[in-house]
């Protein structure tokens, strides 16, 4: 699984925001910020930094799949290889070699940690069984 930053991408559109509590003493009345890249918990870094990251999987070659927008994937020698995505938290899953290449692919374009295996994803719960040869995400039932 891959941790991305959502900070530090140029904004697409203007955003601006009044003057922080505290720091009025150093800039005139009635100011407003105007944010030439994006800043973390904002709604405008969220989509920028979904739209960077569609650049970056058309780059390297991904489809977004028809019917779920949070899912890319390829097609490599027979092989599949997909991302699944939620908001900044990313699982890549394939065969070995190519989850590797493709994690270390998007570290040249992102700021991002590794957080190799993993037992649960967004809420999920996550087995995999690498000798049988596949992953099955599970939602526990909320009562």
């Amino acid at each position: 699984m891959e941790h991305f930053s959502m900070v530090g991408f140029n904004m697409e559109r203007n955003c601006t925001l009044p003057c922080p509590h505290g720091f009025e003493p150093y800039y005139p009345a009635k100011v407003l910020l105007l944010f030439l890249r994006t800043l973390y918990g904002l709604k405008q870094a969220a989509m920028q930094f979904w739209r960077e990251l569609q650049k970056a999987f058309w780059y390297m070659k991904y489809q977004q799949n028809g019917a779920d927008p949070c899912l890319a994937f390829r097609w490599v020698n027979g092989y599949l290889i997909i991302w699944i995505l939620w908001v900044d938290d990313y699982l890549n899953a394939g065969p070995t070699e190519l989850v590797e290449e493709s994690t270390k692919q998007i570290k040249t374009l992102f700021e991002c940690k590794d957080l190799s295996e993993m037992d649960e994803y967004v809420g999920c719960h996550v087995e995999q069984n690498r000798k049988e040869g596949y992953m099955k995400l599970t939602q526990p039932v909320l009562l």
